[in-house]
C-alpha cells in the first residue's frame, strides 16, 4: 500500500507540485493570521478573594474575614492550597487550584462557599472573587507634566476611558492615585452645643441629599414620572444642608457646624516619571489578540492625543513590548536562516547541489504545513520565542529524514541509473525504518502535550510544533521529495570544477568508510565486552561530573530584564515621607551609577526612570534601559553596581532588585516557616532570614515577617459599664470620629466620590485628643472618654499570613548559580538547616518552595512522561523490527544522549537546566532513528541471504555511515548560530540547543561504533578474508 502511494506520486509530478503549493500558500496565509507574543500563555491556576474591611486592624481582618473564608474553602475539591493574607482594612485569600481540575468549576464552587458564609461582619464590602485570564503586556504609558493633582487625575481618567474605547484595546491598568472625596469635618463642640450626634448629622445629610423617584402619574396623555432631584454634588451643596432648627428659630446648616472640603481622600500617593508628576498605565492584550496590532492602535492614539494635551504635558509610550517581541523573534529567525544556510552548505559537500536543494525545500514546506495547524482553537499556538526555537530544534531532524531518503535514492540511482523504478526502490529501502524513526521522535514529544499547570503552555508549544512538523516532514519526504528526485536525471556537467571537488570528497569519504572505518569495526568485534564496558564506564564518569558539581543544575537560566526595578519595603514605624525620600535617594543613586558607566564605557544605560508609591510603606523604582544593542554592559552587571551604592536609609526594612524576567514569586528559594502566631514563629523566621543572608552566594533575602507597629487598644472602664456603655458602642463612636462615617457615594464626572463625615484632622492625629472626646451614653447623656474608657498600647503585626489555615512567614532569596549549585544548596537546606532549626524551634514546621521545588516537581513529572515515551519508542521499534530484543539494542544509545549533553555544557561552561532536558529528549529521536537505520540495513542483508555472513554487520554499517554522519552533522551545524548567540535573551533556550547538538554528535560515534560491535558475531573475526573491503 505504501509503495503504491509513493509510486503514484513519483509518476504524477503535477499532483506533487500542487500538494507542495497548497502547503506553502496555506501555511503562508495562516502565518499572517497567527498572533505574536513574547512567550506562550501561562495558565493561571489561582483564584483570589479580596474583601475590604474599612477601619479594621490586621487581627480583626484575620478573625472576622480571612479565617472564615479559609474555613469555608478548606477541603473543597480542587483546592490544593489556600493562602490567606490579612492587612489593615484588607483581606486576600488565594486558592491554588490543582492542575487536574478545571479552574472555572472550582471558581464556581468557591463563590458558592463564600456566599454561604453568614457570619462575615456587616460593614465589609462585598467579596470580590476572581480568576484572571492570562494577558500579555503590550505597552507602558506615562502621562506626565507640571499639573496639579486634580488636573492630572482628570486628564488621566480621560486618557483611560479613551483608550478603552479603541476597538483593539481591551485591558488598561491605570494608577488611579488618590480618589476624590468630600470631607465633612464636623466641630465636636458644636455637636455638644446642639445635643446631636454624628449619626444624627449623617441622617440629615441623607434626608436632604438624594435623587429619588416617587412613582408615575397616570393620565390620558400617558404616564408622567414623579421625581425629586436634590442630590448634593459640590462642597457648597453639602454646606447648605439644614441640620437643625434651634428654639430661637435659627436654621443651622452643615456649613455652620463643620468644614466641608472637596478634595482627595487621606491616602498617600506619589508617582513621578523622569522626576515630574505622572500617572502610569499599562496596556495588555488577551491571548486572542496580536500585540503588534494593539500597539499600533495605541501609538496612533498617542500621536493624535499629544496635540490636544495642555502645554508642557506629555503622553509617552516609554516601554513597548512589541520592540522586544519583534527583536527576539527576528533573532530566532536569523538563527534559523543561518542554521539552514550552514546545513545547505554541508549537504552540498556530500550530495549533488540540486539534491541538497530539494532536501532543504522540505524544511519550509514542513514549517508552513505546521503553520496551517497552529491557529486551530484546540491548539492555539502563537508566534513567540519558544515556538520559534521549536522550529530551530526540529530543523536538523526534518533535514535528517530527507537526507536518509535522498542518500538512499542517490546511491541506488548512481549504481543503476536515474529512473522512476530506481527512485522508488531507493525510497523503499529506507521507508519503513525512516517512518518509524520519525514516529519515535514524535513519541518522545507527545507527552509534552499533556503537561498541566501554569507553565504548561511553554511545554505544549514545543510539543505541538515538533509533532506537527514531523508529520509534514513525513508527507514531504515520502511523497514530495521522491518525485523531485526522480526528475533530476544524471549530472549534466560531471567534469565541472565543483563536480570534481565534490567527487574528490566522495572518493576520500568512500575510502575512509570501506577501509579505515570497516577495519576499525572488525578489529573491535573480538572485544565486544570490553567495548561495551568502556562505553558504560564513560557514561558513569560523565554522570560523576554532575554529582561532583562540575556541571551544575541551575533549574531555569536567568533571563535579564530590559527594564529592571527596585522594590522598597519600609518598616511600619516609617512615615510616608521617609518612603518617598528613600525612593528619591535610590533614583539619584542609580543615576550616579549611570554617570559612572558613561565615564567608563562612553555611553550611559538609563533612558527613563519612574517612581510609584504603592502605599505608605512600599514603593517601586522603574528603570527603563536603553536598547540592548546600545548597552556596554548587561542588566546583571548594572544591578551589581546598584547594590554597591544603594544606601541604608532610615526606616528601610529591605529592598529587592528585579533584574530578571521571572515573576516576583519565582525566586530560587521560597522557604515557609509555619506554626502558631507568636514569638516562636517570629524568632524562627528571623533566624532563618539571618542564616540565608550570611551565605555569600545568596542575595536579595526578603521576609514577609511583619515586625508590627504600635496599636492602641480600647477598653470600657467599670464606670462606663455601670453607665450602660458597651464595647460595641464605644468602638463605633471612636471609629466614626477618627476613621469617619461614610455618608454617601456619588458619581461625579465619571468618578465615584465618597462623602465622609469625621472630626477635624487635628483631633484625629493626636492621641491626647482621644481622651477629651465626649462619648454618648445609652440614655443620651455624654461623658468624657477618659471617664468611661481607657487606652492601652501594644505592638501588633501589620500583616498576618496563613497557609491552609496555619500561620506562616515566607522567606525568599535568590542564588548566584555561578558560585553554588541551587539544587545542592536546596538539599543542604532540607538536610542540614531545617533539622537544626526544627530542634531549636519545636512546633515550627519548615518547608522548601520556590523554583528549586518547582523544578523538582517538573522533573518528576518528566520522569513519568519519559517512561511512557520509552515504552512508546520500544513499541514503535518492535513493530518494524519484529523483535523484542533488537529494540533494546537500538535504545541502548539513548543514555549516551545525556553524555553528549553534559560534555557540551561543560565544554561551553554552562549549567544544565530544564531546557537542557528538552534538548536531550530531541536527541533521543535523532539517535534512535540513526540506530534503527543501521539495524534495518543489517536485517536487510540477513533476510536477503537467509542469515548473516562474515563481515555483513560491518558492511551494513558502512552502507549507512554517510546517512548517519550527515544527519548528525546537519543537526549540529544547524544549531551552531544559536549556541553562540550573544543576546542574553537567548540564554533561556541555548541549553536546549547545546544538549541536542552535542548529544547528537556524541551519539553518532556510539551508533557507528558500539551498535555494530554489539550486533557482530565472534565467529566473524576468525577469517582474515573479511578484513578486505568487498568489491
Amino acid at each position: 500500500m505504501l509503495s503504491a502511494v509513493i509510486s503514484w506520486f513519483i509518476r504524477n509530478p503535477i499532483a506533487v507540485n500542487l500538494l507542495m503549493l497548497f502547503l506553502i500558500i496555506g501555511g503562508g496565509l495562516s502565518a499572517l493570521s497567527i498572533n505574536k507574543q513574547l512567550m506562550p500563555d501561562e495558565f493561571n491556576q489561582k483564584i483570589t478573594i479580596n474583601v475590604e474591611y474599612p477601619g479594621a486592624s490586621p487581627a480583626d481582618v484575620k478573625l472576622g474575614v480571612t479565617d472564615k473564608i479559609e474555613l469555608a474553602i478548606q477541603g473543597l475539591a480542587g483546592a490544593e492550597q489556600v493562602i490567606g493574607i490579612s492587612r489593615r482594612e484588607h483581606s486576600e485569600v488565594t486558592v491554588i487550584v490543582n492542575s487536574d481540575f478545571d479552574v472555572d468549576t472550582v471558581l464556581n464552587r468557591v463563590k458558592l462557599q463564600v456566599d454561604a458564609i453568614q457570619t462575615l461582619p456587616g460593614d465589609i464590602d462585598r467579596p470580590v472573587i476572581s480568576h484572571h485570564e492570562p494577558t500579555h503586556p503590550v505597552m507602558y504609558l506615562a502621562l506626565y507634566g507640571d499639573l496639579t493633582q486634580t488636573q492630572l487625575k482628570k486628564l488621566a481618567q480621560d486618557v483611560y476611558l479613551e483608550l478603552l474605547q479603541l476597538p483593539e484595546v481591551q485591558y488598561v491598568a491605570a494608577e488611579t492615585g488618590q480618589d476624590f472625596e468630600v470631607s465633612i469635618e464636623v466641630d465636636r463642640d458644636a455637636l455638644s452645643q446642639y445635643g446631636i450626634s454624628m449619626e444624627y448629622v449623617a441622617g440629615r445629610i441623607n434626608e436632604h441629599s438624594l435623587n429619588q423617584s416617587a412613582g408615575f402619574l397616570k393620565n390620558s396623555q400617558g404616564n408622567t414620572s414623579l421625581r425629586i432631584e436634590g442630590q448634593a454634588y459640590a462642597a457648597s451643596d453639602y454646606a447648605a444642608i439644614p441640620i437643625i432648627n434651634t428654639r430661637e428659630g435659627v436654621n443651622v446648616t452643615l456649613g455652620d457646624i463643620s468644614r466641608v472640603k472637596d478634595g482627595f481622600e487621606e491616602l498617600v500617593f506619589f508617582s513621578t516619571f523622569d522626576g515630574r508628576p505622572s500617572r502610569i498605565m499599562m496596556i495588555s492584550a488577551t491571548p486572542q489578540q496580536d500585540i503588534s496590532s494593539v500597539s499600533a492602535a495605541v501609538r496612533e492614539y498617542i500621536a493624535e492625543k499629544q496635540d490636544k494635551l495642555p502645554e508642557g504635558t506629555h503622553l509617552s509610550a516609554w516601554i513597548d513590548f512589541t520592540y522586544y517581541v519583534d527583536g527576539r523573534i527576528d533573532m530566532m529567525l536569523d538563527n534559523m536562516f543561518s542554521g539552514a544556510l550552514l546545513v545547505l552548505l554541508v549537504l552540498s559537500l556530500f550530495l549533488r547541489p540540486v539534491v541538497a536543494f530539494w532536501v532543504m525545500v522540505g524544511v519550509p514546506v514542513s514549517y508552513l504545513g505546521t503553520m496551517m495547524l497552529l491557529p486551530l482553537d484546540s491548539v492555539n499556538v502563537t508566534i513567540n520565542i519558544i515556538s520559534m526555537f521549536a522550529f530551530i530544534l526540529v530543523l536538523g531532524i526534518v533535514v535528517d529524514d530527507a537526507i536518509v531518503i535522498s542518500d538512499s535514492v542517490y546511491q541506488r540511482c548512481n549504481k543503476q541509473g536515474y529512473h522512476h523504478d530506481n527512485v522508488l526502490a531507493g525510497v523503499k529501502d529506507v521507508a519503513v525504518p525512516s517512518i518509524f524513526g520519525v514516529l519515535t521522535t514524535v513519541a518522545a514529544f507527545v507527552p509534552l502535550l499533556f503537561i498541566s499547570g501554569e507553565s504548561s503552555g511553554l511545554f505544549q508549544t514545543i510539543g505541538y510544533v515538533v509533532v506537527f512538523t514531523m508529520f509534514f516532514s513525513l508527507v514531504e519526504s515520502k511523497l514530495i521529495l521522491p518525485a523531485h528526485l526522480g526528475g533530476i536525471g544524471p549530472e549534466k556537467n560531471p567534469h565541472g570544477l565543483f563536480a570534481r571537488f565534490q567527487r574528490g570528497i566522495q572518493q576520500k569519504l568512500d575510502a575512509f568508510i570501506h577501509k579505515r572505518y570497516r577495519n576499525f569495526i572488525l578489529r573491535l568485534q573480538p572485544y565486544r565486552g570490553s567495548v561495551l564496558t568502556g562505553f558504560v564506564m564513560f557514561f558513569l564518569v560523565t554522570i560523576g561530573l554532575t554529582t561532583g558539581g562540575h556541571v551544575n543544575w541551575i533549574g531555569e537560566p536567568r533571563v535579564p530584564h530590559d527594564f529592571p526595578s527596585i522594590y522598597v519595603y519600609m518598616e511600619k514605624s516609617a512615615s510616608e515621607e521617609m518612603t518617598v525620600e528613600t525612593l528619591k535617594t535610590f533614583e539619584q543613586a542609580v543615576k550616579e551609577v549611570d554617570k559612572e558607566i558613561e565615564q567608563l564605557y562612553g555611553a550611559g544605560v538609563i533612558e527613563h526612570t519612574a517612581i510609584v508609591l504603592e502605599d505608605a510603606y512600599s514603593g517601586e523604582l522603574f528603570v527603563k534601559l536603553v536598547d540592548d544593542e546600545l548597552r556596554p554592559i548587561n542588566t546583571f552587571e548594572i544591578a551589581a553596581m546598584w547594590r554597591k551604592v544603594l544606601p541604608q536609609m532610615p526606616g528601610l526594612k529591605e529592598y529587592l532588585i528585579k533584574e530578571t524576567l521571572e515573576d516576583d514569586e519565582d525566586r530560587d528559594l521560597r522557604l515557609h516557616v509555619i506554626g502558631e502566631q507568636g514569638e516562636l514563629l517570629t524568632a524562627a523566621s528571623t533566624a532563618l532570614t539571618r542564616e540565608l543572608a550570611q551565605q555569600a552566594a545568596v542575595y536579595d533575602v526578603t521576609s514577609s515577617l511583619s515586625h508590627g507597629e504600635e496599636e492602641i487598644r480600647l477598653a470600657v472602664t467599670e464606670l462606663g459599664r455601670s453607665l450602660g456603655l458597651t464595647p460595641e458602642m464605644l468602638v463605633a463612636q471612636i471609629s466614626h470620629a477618627i476613621y469617619g462615617l461614610e455618608v454617601q457615594r456619588i458619581l461625579r464626572d465619571n468618578f465615584e466620590v465618597k462623602v465622609m463625615l469625621r472630626y477635624p484632622q487635628a483631633y484625629r492625629h493626636d492621641i491626647n485628643e482621644i481622651h477629651s472626646l465626649r462619648i454618648r451614653l445609652p440614655d443620651g447623656a455624654e461623658a468624657l472618654f477618659a471617664d468611661v474608657a481607657r487606652i492601652d498600647f501594644e505592638y501588633a503585626p501589620t500583616e498576618l499570613r496563613s497557609d491552609n489555615g496555619r500561620s506562616n512567614v515566607v522567606v525568599m532569596a535568590s542564588i548566584d548559580s555561578n558560585q553554588i549549585d541551587p539544587e545542592s544548596y536546596g538539599e543542604q537546606i532540607e538536610e542540614e538547616i531545617f533539622p537544626e532549626f526544627a530542634r531549636r524551634y519545636p512546633g515550627i514546621e519548615f518547608r522548601l518552595e520556590g523554583d528549586i521545588k518547582e523544578q523538582r516537581g517538573r522533573l518528576s513529572r518528566q520522569m513519568v512522561n519519559a517512561l511512557l515515551s520509552l515504552f512508546a519508542i520500544f513499541a514503535l521499534l518492535a513493530i518494524p523490527l519484529k523483535s523484542y530484543k533488537q529494540p533494546l539494542i537500538v535504545m541502548s544509545v539513548i543514555p549516551f544522549s545525556l553524555v553528549g549533553a553534559i560534555w557540551g555544557h561543560l565544554f561551553l561552561g554552562m549549567g544544565m537546566s530544564l531546557m537542557s532536558v528538552f534538548g536531550i529528549v530531541a536527541t533521543i529521536g535523532v539517535v534512535v532513528n540513526d540506530s534503527l537505520l543501521l539495524l534495518a540495513a543489517v536485517n536487510h542483508r540477513r533476510d536477503a541471504r537467509g542469515g548473516l555472513e562474515l563481515g555483513d554487520v560491518a558492511d551494513a554499517a558502512c552502507s549507512r555511515f554517510r546517512a548517519v554522519v550527515l544527519t548528525s552533522l546537519t543537526t549540529f551545524v544547524g544549531l551552531l548560530p544559536l549556541m553562540f548567540e550573544t543576546d542574553l535573551q537567548a540564554h533561556m533556550i541555548i541549553p536546549m540547543a547545546v544538549s541536542l547538538a552535542f548529544g547528537v554528535l556524541f551519539c553518532t560515534f556510539v551508533t557507528l561504533v558500539m551498535i555494530p560491535v554489539i550486533l557482530s558475531r565472534p565467529a566473524e573475526v576468525t577469517d582474515p578474508a573479511i578484513m578486505q573491503s568487498p568489491a
